[in-house]
């Protein structure tokens, strides 16, 4: 994996997030660009590396956003744990498992930003589960177009095809 370019996709992608977010919406929801992303790297990468990625991606995404620090990075390291374990299953090119793996990822974000608004005791940080599901829908739906762009161009990204890995099990 090449980290100047990761770098340069997150940054892309919260930079994306933030400022279309605002043009995005549908009925108070906008697309978590950065999920998918997250995603997209917890198919390709090794799964350590995977991880590490989800957990920096979302804490890239905590400090941007107006919830507490860690929220993002949580649920973003759970949507690519399974994303990752996923990955030894699926067909990583195929737009239902794009679609599903940013649709468990958004429900497991719904969960954490609402379980957290709900063991508040001030209403100011509660998001209503619709509005989070919805997100978590809307995301999904964009899903397979874009992870699909960037699974083309995995290449600049340093992830090694299924060959090259094996060739590189075999050899050591």
């Amino acid at each position: 994996m090449r980290f100047l370019a990761y770098i340069l996709l997150g940054y892309l992608a919260v930079g994306t997030q933030v400022g279309l977010a605002a043009y995005a919406q549908v009925n108070g929801t906008a697309p978590n660009v950065v999920l998918m992303v997250a995603v997209f790297i917890a198919l390709q990468a090794d799964t350590e590396s995977g991880l590490l990625a989800c957990f920096m991606l979302g804490l890239m995404t905590d400090l941007v956003s107006q919830q507490p620090m860690g929220l993002y990075a949580l649920s973003f390291a759970l949507a690519g744990l399974f994303a990752s374990s996923a990955s030894k299953l699926a067909y990583k090119g195929h737009p239902l498992t794009h679609f599903f793996l940013v649709l468990v990822g958004g429900v497991f974000t719904a969960i954490v930003l609402w379980l957290y608004g709900a063991l508040r005791l001030d209403s100011g940080t509660r998001v209503p589960m619709l509005t989070l599901l919805g997100g978590a829908l809307y995301s999904a739906l964009l899903a397979p177009v874009l992870i699909g762009v960037l699974h083309r161009l995995r290449g600049v990204f340093g992830f090694s095809t299924g060959r090259r890995r094996q060739r590189a099990r075999d050899d050591g």
